[in-house]
């Protein structure tokens, strides 16, 4: 069964109803399941060099952004980093078998090749001690009426499954317009891209193994031969001319002739195909093409133009995401909401420093214009540590309102001498 076939079946669904039924939720169990990611691994991931490149580009770009932990002690909106914080300890080190990169990688890979990400919290009185991934694809939902979501339900084949509680479960996903509890991969809306780049890339390589050669006809006279024998001759045929063989002398007797079919180079010419397939799989994702090398004629400027792009467009946008689920699902198991706070880090990122350095001269007109400087820091997420007296607006020294001295004294106006009026005799 094609990928094609298997959506249809996966989109056909109970027409009507009412509530969570009207989303194919049938019998206490989410009739919508993961479309393929077994297929979406093997056939984009492992596959296609393009789709693999943009969700590595993601994930590398993702991972390497530096996550903090911030607390305001005073309750004054002042936040600093906290380094000992054991939540900090957790982003650090998610598990014992993966640092922060690894698990990253492993959110952003199962989000674009399922739609999906299921992490398991595993806590000790409410309190997380390490994150662990679920594949996406041995887990089930288990909607509820009224709380949405009852349980999450992990089958890995060969074992007994497990249930877990939604406190238990983080769920990551892109939004899916059919199913309210799992997401939507990017990867089902370019199936037939896919399979198009696959083809061409079987149908390419199979050409080249044969030399270029589709293959022959070989001519015998009418009623020379039985049907049976002239099975039998095209059975040793392909045996003994194929693969390694194609290059052997054929020998021939009576009026058989043998003519070479060939393809021609329009038939050989699949690069405009290919072309488009690649840049159609870099827009899925969002990926400039010129970062993962499937631009033609890159320049210099281009390509700093389409990293920072890459970075404003896609990557702060999943950065924002992730930081907003993470602060909603782990920060209150730790205190206070409003004194505790995940956020990241891009001022120290390679692509983003162009637009850092604009970031702080921006900063610096608003410093003079009299703008406190924690206030600018938040306004521009500079990244900087928030100080005791950035909450304060500073002036310039050298700068006085018009008619005052320094110290705040204003100058009295000066005197003027009246002006003589002319006497009447001075006009005749």
């Amino acid at each position: 069964m094609g990928w094609i076939d298997r959506l249809a079946r996966w989109l056909r669904g109970k027409q009507g109803g009412s509530g969570l039924s009207r989303y194919g939720i049938v019998q206490g169990w989410s009739a919508f399941r993961s479309l393929g990611f077994h297929e979406s691994v093997s056939e984009g991931y492992y596959a296609s060099v393009w789709a693999h490149r943009c969700i590595m580009k993601i994930a590398e770009s993702l991972s390497s952004v530096p996550w903090k932990v911030q607390t305001d002690a005073d309750g004054d909106g002042t936040f600093v980093d906290e380094a000992s914080h054991p939540l900090q300890r957790l982003l650090d080190r998610p598990n014992p078998y993966s640092d922060r990169r690894e698990f990253l990688t492993s959110l952003v890979q199962n989000l674009y090749l399922d739609g999906n990400a299921f992490v398991e919290i595993v806590a000790d009185r409410s309190v997380p001690l390490q994150l662990y991934h679920l594949r996406p694809d041995w887990v089930r939902i288990r909607p509820h009426p009224i709380l949405h979501v009852e349980a999450y339900e992990y089958r890995p084949p060969g074992r007994e499954p497990v249930l877990f509680s939604p406190e238990d479960i983080l769920h990551f996903r892109f939004v899916d317009p059919l199913d309210p509890l799992r997401g939507c991969s990017p990867l089902r809306a370019a199936v037939r891209t896919l399979e198009s780049e696959n083809a061409i890339v079987a149908w390419n390589k199979s050409v080249l193994d044969n030399s270029a050669v589709v293959g022959g006809v070989l001519r015998i006279p009418s009623n020379a031969m039985l049907k049976e024998d002239r099975d039998r001759l095209r059975d040793e045929l392909v045996q003994e001319f194929s693969g390694a063989n194609r290059h052997r002398p054929m020998v021939l007797w009576g009026d058989m002739t043998y003519e070479r079919a060939a393809l021609s180079h329009h038939d050989l010419d699949f690069l405009e195909q290919r072309k488009i397939n690649k840049y159609e799989i870099c827009a899925i994702f969002g990926v400039p093409p010129q970062l993962i090398g499937a631009n033609e004629d890159p320049t210099y400027s281009n390509f700093e133009i389409a990293r920072l792009s890459f970075w404003e467009d896609v990557v702060i946008p999943l950065l924002d995401w992730v930081q907003n689920r993470l602060n909603v699902a782990l920060v209150p198991r730790y205190g206070d909401p409003s004194s505790i706070r995940i956020v990241y880090d891009i001022s120290d990122i390679p692509a983003m420093r162009s637009s850092y350095e604009q970031k702080v001269k921006t900063a610096e007109v608003l410093w003079r214009m009299g703008w406190p400087i924690n206030e600018i820091n938040r306004k521009l997420n500079l990244g900087l540590t928030l100080v005791p007296w950035g909450e304060t607006a500073w002036f310039p020294a050298n700068l006085y309102p018009v008619g005052s001295q320094p110290g705040g004294k204003t100058e009295p106006p000066a005197e003027t001498e009246p002006r003589e009026e002319p006497e009447q005799d001075d006009w005749v």
